[in-house]
């Protein structure tokens, strides 16, 4: 009789807990809940792929771009297929996101250079808005221009006078430029340059920024392209810079 008053008794207990947590299934509110969280699992298994999809993405665009490092070894300027000079070097940095580097190991001799502009005489543009530096090593960007005068005197860069192609002097190795800057390129840093011998070094684009440091700019000359043209717009220099004649 006692056991089974304690059986009675364990039944009642369970049967009250198992009521204190029942839920009523029609009471609106907790419908309203179900509906809204069936909803939402519905949605997140549906588009669980998208969700994942977003996520990498997301990862993956605050990974900062590599740059690349481009070495320029050939002694000539070349052209944009010939690896490892100066013109090569700056197209695959034209071409490669990021704030590349283009280190020089050896000197770079300009005279027989096509200008990317015959006009004015620029070997080439910096594009890539991202920037660029350049870590010349205290190597040279060097022109040897000279012509003949019309008493078959010769004039070079070092005993430079004007051209004059209708006063009968002859041209024999015009000069070029270095490079001109495009629009909004964040940062070009060029470090331990010697230019010598160009009709100019940098033509900088609106928005654009360049900071030449520890570099000797000298014996610019306009022959064959007119008065060595000068920097525009915003172009910073540290107190190592070094400059003879116009830069």
């Amino acid at each position: 009789m006692v056991c089974g008053q304690i059986a009675f008794r364990s039944q009642c207990r369970a049967r009250r807990r198992s009521e204190k947590f029942k839920v009523d299934c029609n009471d609106s509110s907790v419908n309203l809940f179900c509906y809204f969280f069936a909803k939402l699992c519905f949605i997140i298994a549906e588009n669980s792929l998208l969700f994942r999809s977003l996520i990498v993405s997301s990862i993956f665009s605050i990974i900062p771009v590599s740059a690349a490092t481009f070495d320029v070894t050939r002694g000539d300027w070349g052209d944009d297929s010939t690896v490892n000079s100066f013109a090569w070097a700056i197209r695959q940095a034209n071409n490669t996101p990021g704030a590349d580097v283009i280190r020089l190991f050896s000197d770079v001799n300009v005279d027989l250079a096509t200008p990317l502009e015959l006009v004015t005489g620029i070997l080439t543009e910096l594009t890539d808005t991202a920037g660029l530096k350049i870590e010349a090593n205290n190597h040279s960007l060097v022109g040897n221009p000279f012509f003949l005068t019309a008493n078959g005197h010769i004039v070079d860069k070092n005993f430079p006078r004007p051209y004059l192609a209708n006063g009968g002097d002859s041209l024999q190795v015009s000069t070029s430029s270095f490079a001109r800057i495009a629009d909004n390129v964040a940062n070009v840093r060029i470090d331990t340059l010697v230019v010598d011998g160009l009709n100019a070094f940098l033509n900088v684009g609106q928005g654009s920024v360049a900071a030449i440091a520890y570099s000797t700019i000298k014996h610019l000359v306009g022959f064959g392209y007119g008065s060595p043209a000068r920097y525009h717009h915003r172009c910073e220099f540290s107190r190592q810079f070094n400059s003879s004649h116009d830069a």
